[in-house]
């Protein structure tokens, strides 16, 4: 009958968290499991090993309950066959467009770390931003190689730059990218090269939050 109730218990934890960590996947409910995906997953992974690792133990001191013990260690290991499409998913997340194309993208300064980059027809229809519209609209960029990457005086609100390149299959965060504050996910355009639109600003030598206007470069 224990044995039961803890058979019971490890396989509702286990379903509770593959609800969340599929939940976590999309769209409507990222942000509602954004905090308890992870911290579900790493309880799970924790107590699964834990688990099995005693059972191995068993395993090798009861010799006259090898044949049941067995049964008890595959059939813990069950759940994580359910989190290979999982798995699959993350490896497609890295897949490009076939078509390269030229967009013209404009810098958005949000308060948050979240996607801050937008067509400059979205940004004129949306620019009031009412439900969210325009965030929603909203991608990052990810330069093909790290000799590309933008310079952090070119981050001026309404700076404008053409980049050629191609957007990914799936809305994620771009590489190496990471906040405290857990953002959206959103699509990303990977580029190979960027041409300046001016009039186009760039914040001087100090820290922008300390000059109180940027420098437009000539």
């Amino acid at each position: 009958m224990k044995q039961r109730i803890l058979y019971g218990i490890y396989f509702f934890i286990w379903i509770v968290f593959l609800v969340l960590i599929y939940a976590y996947q999309t769209e409507k409910y990222y942000e509602k499991t954004q905090f308890l995906a992870p911290i579900s997953g790493f309880i799970v992974i924790l107590i699964s090993l834990l688990t099995i690792c005693t059972l191995i133990v068993l395993l090798i001191l009861k010799k006259g309950q090898r044949e049941k013990l067995r049964k008890t260690i595959i059939l813990c290991l069950i759940p994580f066959l359910l989190l290979i499409p999982l798995i699959f998913h993350y490896f497609q997340l890295d897949r490009l467009e076939g078509k390269q194309q030229t967009i013209e993208l404009s810098y958005i300064d949000w308060a948050c770390d979240c996607a801050d980059w937008a067509t400059p027809k979205d940004l004129k229809k949306y620019h009031d931003n009412i439900n969210d519209t325009l965030a929603k609209l909203s991608m990052y960029i990810e330069p093909s190689d790290k000799g590309l990457e933008l310079p952090d005086s070119f981050y001026v609100s309404g700076n404008t730059i053409k980049f050629t390149g191609r957007f990914y299959k799936y809305k994620k965060f771009p590489k190496h990218y990471f906040s405290v504050e857990l953002p959206g996910r959103a699509k990303v355009f990977r580029y190979d090269k960027y041409e300046i639109i001016k009039p186009f600003y760039v914040w001087g030598q100090v820290h922008p939050d300390s000059i109180p206007e940027p420098i437009e470069l000539k």
